[in-house]
């Protein structure tokens, strides 16, 4: 497996969180943001390192562990939502969010796909590559935690819509060709990337 490139933290404390924590006037808006990071968020924290060492040292079959590592991932980010979408301040929101991304990235971005999305290299999170990751349907990351977050991002709504999207659009096209037979049709598709749906 290759060197982790993220910073393995297991607690969070007051300190990761501070900056933002004044940053929050409401009393309860900041409470409920202090319980996240420092409660569930670092129950998490904690959970996915075990996670991550039943696989490692445990020689776990992540797909065994499929099941209980969704569930929990997806809880801990509709927690998250339940915090921000509270805060009307978009820099705070912002703030919670990358500080998020910060503690969980140690575990997270092993995977292939997921790291793609958050380093960005071709300037932003849906480049070509990570379309045809979402078509392909596969994890990119073959082992470890890193298999179980590639598919995560696979099976999230978002990323199945994205499928659906490009199934609908080559249905159409066929019905638009089919309706035009005896006419020539020319097809162009911009900006498309790989352009699998024409």
């Amino acid at each position: 497996m290759e060197e982790k490139k993220y910073l393995r933290k297991i607690n969070v404390s007051e300190n990761d969180i501070n900056e933002i924590l004044e940053s929050i006037e409401d009393q309860k808006l900041k409470e409920a943001t202090r319980a996240f990071f420092l409660v569930k968020l670092d129950k998490y924290i904690k959970w996915m390192d075990n996670i991550d060492k039943l696989i490692v040292e445990e020689e776990k079959n992540p797909e065994d562990l499929w099941n209980e590592f969704n569930r929990y991932s997806l809880n801990i980010i509709k927690e998250g939502d339940k915090v921000t979408s509270q805060i009307k301040n978009r820099l705070i929101t912002s703030r919670i969010k990358d500080k998020f991304r910060v503690l969980v990235g140690y575990w997270v971005y092993q995977g292939k796909l997921m790291e793609r999305g958050y380093i960005k290299p071709r300037g932003y999170p849906g480049d070509y590559k990570i379309l045809e990751g979402m078509y392909d349907n596969l994890p990119w990351t073959k082992e470890g935690i890193g298999y179980l977050w590639d598919k995560f991002f696979i099976n999230v709504d978002y990323v199945k819509s994205v499928r659906k999207r490009k199934d609908a659009l080559k249905k159409i096209l066929k019905k638009f060709l089919k309706d035009r037979v005896n006419t020539e049709v020319s097809v162009m598709n911009l900006g498309s990337g790989s352009g699998r749906e024409v």
